[in-house]
């Protein structure tokens, strides 16, 4: 069964367009390969109907030219919408990210000290609070 829906799915992506008439094409030849009784490989449904291009091919000639051409320009309005929505939440992810680095730093009131370099006496204080005494000048 896996080499008929591998057969089925080459002749889907030769067909242009979506949609009821590509799936109406696509179960009758799902069931010239269920009538024969044995289980094809797709070799054998290559050798059986023929390659999955000449089938899209015979079907797309028995089309009407404005249907074809219908297919088409639906096929390519739904692969423009397609990308326009992805580029549109692409920019609008992109925007919220940086609204919110400057947002970010904008609220943070981060202030940098560089002071002197600790000192041995700054050593020796650390240690000596630890142990109560003081240190040696």
């Amino acid at each position: 069964m896996n080499d008929t829906k591998k057969y089925l799915r080459a002749v889907r992506q030769c067909l242009p367009g979506i949609g009821k008439e590509n799936a109406f094409i696509l179960e009758q030849i799902r069931e010239q390969i269920e009538a024969v009784p044995k289980n094809l490989t797709y070799s054998e449904i290559v050798d059986f109907i023929g390659t999955p291009e000449k089938v899209a091919a015979a079907q797309i000639e028995n089309m009407a030219p404005s249907e074809l051409v219908k297919r088409i320009r639906v096929q390519n309005w739904i692969k423009k919408i397609i990308i326009l929505v992805a580029a549109v939440i692409l920019v609008m992810f992109t925007a919220v990210c940086v609204a919110e680095l400057i947002a970010g730093n904008r609220t943070r009131n981060v202030t940098i000290y560089y002071g002197p370099a600790k000192t041995e006496w700054d050593s020796n204080t650390d240690a000596t609070r630890s142990s109560g005494t003081e240190p040696a000048k």
